[in-house]
């Protein structure tokens, strides 16, 4: 993975989902849970990196 990411950037870690995802009472995912969950994240697309925003 090391060799695809720009100079100088590292992955600190990873959380590997191993349970199915937490619904809300419609039956949809829970998306607010998640964005309390899902905070620091990057993603890197033709040269740039940008923070995901899951909302």
């Amino acid at each position: 993975m090391a060799a695809f990411l720009p100079s100088g950037l590292r992955i600190e870690g990873y959380r590997p989902e191993t349970e199915q995802l937490r619904t809300n009472i419609v039956g949809k995912t829970d998306r607010h849970y998640y964005s309390h969950l899902l905070t620091g994240y990057y993603e890197i697309s033709n040269d740039a990196i940008r923070p995901v925003n899951f909302m």
